[in-house]
């Protein structure tokens, strides 16, 4: 049974109380009733120890001492943690088995290796919570991490943890974000933790991924090489991205910052470039200010530059961007004042849409044709087509309407009051009742060579030796030609004209 004895028993810097101290011929075992060890920098290292109520097992022989808490943790470094599990104490110095609380954040490790004023561990687990919670509470958890190797000095007031595992991540239940980093450094006072990350992806980009774990993200990813955890609020502040891929467009941060508050939400974006098509570019949008919600859905504002045959860019506000199913669109609007062309040819006012999977921007609004002869008036013309700016095609319909919604005429009209045949390039007849002798519809366009415009059908603009009515109007000399089918009617008395 022992010899049993009460009182204090004293081994290397530890300190133990008991009212029952069981001796055996190899051990010694109690319950004490109070525990200490004594901060020592030498010749054992070990930290401040206190506890009440803990169980003690001692070896001489084997040189070791281990204390196992009961109900209360045992306090370590005048107060900063509690340890819940066991200590050994050897010659060596002091080593533990079980969980570190330091109020604001946990670790578990099955050997920490304690020092006086710092320890280490090549293998735990780590938390940052809200004080006077456990890890198990997810709600209250901002950032965990497991499989980590830590080094902890309380002179500092920091800790610095590196990843043993390209698999290791650190998640953050309350943000619904998980990151693939490789170092963090703990800061104990302000309960905020510093990310950072030298990985190098497949394509050349630097920094931890980091991968939304809300099912409704759609597992929304990015690379972020620094990154920062503030307990306090629980936000994410990551630094260094290039991009973030939503639906079909590869969206830059003017800043190369994203923030992700609880909840997985990220704060809008200003300033952003947004690459419709990714990488292929198909469009690219420029100080844009987006919200991005999901993998698949964003949307914002932004300015677009279109640029013309001869290479002149000109700004377009898109009011609206929006991503659909998987698709950016957008749409803007030019106003007159704006004083907006398509080419150097033709001028335009009205709204412009944008459609991520198509190359051209679709204008629906109206044409001027932009000329230097003062002795033709011509006004706005209505369309509604996706405009090439190497190759502007303006499709004109039957009967082509002003801004004022009023009828206009192409071709070539008999006056009325029998002055004689005119021209009409797009303009109101002079009088009502002005006899129309040539009419001609299809497609407008402007041949940069023979500085004409010409409006005919596709084919017959493409060769002229077909048939059918066609218009043109030279810009250099001001004349007007016209061919096809002529009403002539009985208005140009005895004039013999031939119709073709």
């Amino acid at each position: 049974k022992g010899i049993r004895g009460a009182g204090k028993l004293k081994y290397l810097t530890s300190n133990i109380w008991s009212h029952d101290f069981v001796f055996y011929p190899d051990s010694a075992n109690t319950m004490a009733y109070k525990f200490g060890i004594d901060k020592s920098t030498g010749p054992i290292e070990t930290p401040d120890v206190k506890a009440l109520d803990v169980y003690v097992h001692w070896e001489p022989q084997k040189d070791v001492l281990e204390v196992s808490d009961s109900d209360k943790p045992l306090e370590m470094y005048e107060g900063e943690s509690a340890m819940s599990g066991q200590l050994t104490l050897t010659p060596k110095g002091l080593t533990g088995d079980g969980k570190m609380d330091f109020g604001t954040a946990e670790m578990e490790s099955s050997i920490f290796n304690y020092k006086s004023n710092d320890f280490k561990t090549d293998t735990t687990s780590f938390a940052l919570k809200d004080e006077a919670s456990s890890s198990g509470d997810t709600a209250n958890v901002g950032l965990r991490t497991d499989n980590v190797r830590a080094d902890v000095t309380f002179e500092g007031r920091k800790g610095i943890l590196k990843s043993n595992s390209a698999e290791s991540h650190v998640e953050f239940p309350v943000n619904k974000f998980k990151a693939y980093m490789e170092e963090l450094e703990w800061f104990m006072d302000r309960n905020e933790v510093d990310m950072n990350s030298s990985k190098v992806d497949d394509l050349g980009l630097k920094g931890a991924l980091f991968v939304s774990t809300s099912p409704g993200m759609d597992s929304l990813a990015f690379a972020a090489p620094i990154a920062k955890f503030v307990m306090k609020t629980k936000t994410i502040f990551c630094e260094g991205v290039e991009y973030i891929d939503v639906a079909d467009a590869r969206i830059k941060p003017g800043d190369k910052k994203i923030t992700i508050q609880k909840g997985a939400e990220l704060d809008p974006l200003s300033n952003a470039t947004v690459w419709v098509g990714k990488e292929m570019q198909t469009h690219v949008l420029t100080k844009a200010d987006v919200r991005i919600f999901t993998s698949h859905d964003y949307s914002g504002t932004a300015d677009y530059t279109y640029v013309d045959e001869l290479g002149t860019g000109q700004l377009i506000h898109f009011s609206s961007v929006r991503s659909q199913n998987d698709i950016t669109y957008a749409n803007g609007k030019v106003e007159q004042l704006s004083n907006f062309t398509m080419s150097p040819y033709f001028a335009f006012k009205g709204g412009v849409e944008l459609e991520g999977n198509d190359p051209l921007l679709r204008f629906t609004g109206f044409t001027k044709i932009i000329h230097p002869c003062s002795n033709l008036l011509n006004e706005w013309l209505n369309f509604n087509a996706k405009i090439d700016p190497k190759d502007i095609l303006i499709p004109i319909g039957e009967n082509p309407k002003n801004d004022d919604d009023l009828p206009l005429f192409n071709g070539f009209l008999f006056a009325s009051d029998s002055t004689g045949l005119y021209p009409a390039i797009f303009t109101k007849k002079r009088r009502f009742t002005d006899y129309e002798v040539l009419k001609v519809s299809g497609y407008l366009k402007y041949d940069r060579k023979m500085k004409e415009f010409r409006v005919g059908s596709k084919e017959k603009l493409g060769d002229r030796t077909l048939s059918g009515p066609y218009l043109s109007f030279n810009t250099s000399n001001c004349t007007s030609y016209g061919e096809g089918r002529m009403d002539l009617g009985s208005k140009m008395g005895q004039v013999e004209l031939k119709a073709a």
